[in-house]
């Protein structure tokens, strides 16, 4: 798997601010595993209360050991947040077709094979 999301959030990080995240209207949903989700929501819900600045990436290891901090990215944001959306873009086309599998790989809603087969029986 692709780890543009690690390697955007630790560019945030090291930054030190969350402009990127707005210039390119960044959200929860672009990444692709649930830590990078609770990383991205900590980081945003520190700026809010920190007039925009980041947290120190040592905190966010604390708190998110999960989280593999990818020290010194060099990628410019444009570049990350193509990347980064249009592998998001692929996992939401493969749920889809999946029918949005839950934790336990269980279908939450139809399929698209269902759903085109439910309208061939007509």
């Amino acid at each position: 798997m692709p780890n543009y999301g690690e390697s955007f959030l630790s560019r945030v990080l090291d930054d030190g601010n969350t402009m990127a995240i707005r210039e390119f209207s960044v959200d929860k949903e672009d990444f692709a595993t649930k830590t990078e989700q609770g990383v991205y929501e900590f980081i945003t819900d520190y700026a809010r209360t920190n007039k925009g600045q980041t947290p120190d990436f040592r905190t966010v290891i604390e708190k998110y050991p999960e989280f593999y901090y990818r020290e010194g990215v060099a990628d410019s944001y444009r570049y990350l947040v193509k990347e980064l959306r249009s592998y998001s873009a692929k996992r939401k086309i493969a749920s889809l077709f999946a029918g949005n599998p839950d934790e336990r790989g269980r279908p939450t809603r139809p399929t698209v094979e269902e759903l085109v087969n439910d309208k061939m029986e007509i």
